[in-house]
């Protein structure tokens, strides 16, 4: 398993997460954040519906 710290996300942040019992990245999470953390765009092409995503309208156009 990958652990926040190795992902590349700062010491406060993942003892933060740890604290609450947070150590193990979900696998979105272990696939993206290295990049995000670099500034690198992200892209998740994933299940965006309307009947998943709520808030979806919300969205600025």
């Amino acid at each position: 398993m990958t652990s926040f710290i190795e992902l590349g996300v700062p010491a406060v942040l993942s003892g933060a997460l740890a604290a609450l019992g947070i150590t193990t990245p979900f696998p979105i999470q272990a696939a993206t954040l290295p990049d995000s953390l670099a500034g690198r765009d992200l892209l998740d092409p994933g299940r965006r519906t309307r009947s998943c995503c709520p808030w979806w309208p919300a969205w600025p156009r």
